[in-house]
């Protein structure tokens, strides 16, 4: 089960269980019947006999990750091959970031400026580049999430997605919207390995200066 979540959490959303049925959270394979031995579970709830599944999940990108995918077909499967057994699956929400507080974004962007003045060549290497973009990118989605909590809209778990709503909302323009796209696509690039995928100097540069401008809009109340 996803660590981010608690078991009153799920239970919450399980609700009553039948009478005469215990909740089991990670069960071992010998409450289960022969065809679930081998499967992994978040949950079960059962009287010896007859069972529900549950399987939970934290967002629903969870469900366009292969393994998941296959994860629930496999688990499908063994249900429809086991009398008196049923499947439930019970998709929470994401859970908000923990943001930065400013003063701590306004620290990092001084240091990685710093890098990038005293260490001019040095910050050349594609490594160093690479993790300063994405630490600036973290100070970003920071900036985004406060700015979406203080204007009481529902937090998406990616900046492009946070700016989108933002810019519907009229907070953000189309300018900024287009550029926290494209810093998007070199972050998801970076942080999935990819070989063709690398920050330039100017991407850095570039990026710190949309952090300034979205840590100036988190710095003030937004009108509800």
């Amino acid at each position: 089960m996803d660590r981010r979540v608690t078991r009153e959490e799920v239970q919450g959303r399980i609700g009553s269980i039948p009478n005469g049925f215990t909740l089991h959270f990670e069960p071992s394979a010998g409450i289960l019947p022969e065809a679930l031995k081998t499967l992994r579970l978040d949950a079960v709830a059962t009287d010896g006999r007859h069972g529900v599944v549950y399987e939970i999940v934290v967002g629903r990108r969870a469900l366009q990750d292969e393994a998941r995918v296959e994860k629930l077909r496999r688990l499908r499967k063994a249900i429809q091959s086991t009398p008196g057994w049923s499947f439930e699956l019970i998709i929470l929400p994401e859970p908000p970031p923990e943001t930065l507080p400013l003063s701590d974004v306004d620290k990092r962007v001084s240091e990685i400026q710093s890098t990038l003045a005293v260490g001019f060549e040095e910050s050349r290497n594609s490594v160093v580049l690479d993790g300063l973009f994405l630490i600036s990118f973290a100070l970003l989605e920071s900036c985004m999430a406060m700015i979406a909590f203080a204007a009481d809209v529902d937090y998406q778990p990616l900046a492009a997605r946070i700016g989108a709503v933002l810019t519907e909302e009229g907070i953000l323009d189309q300018d900024q919207l287009d550029q926290i796209r494209n810093f998007q696509n070199v972050r998801n690039g970076l942080a999935h390995g990819s070989h063709h995928v690398r920050a330039t100097m100017n991407d850095v540069i570039n990026l710190l200066a949309l952090v300034r401008e979205i840590r100036r809009l988190a710095d003030h109340p937004i009108a509800g």
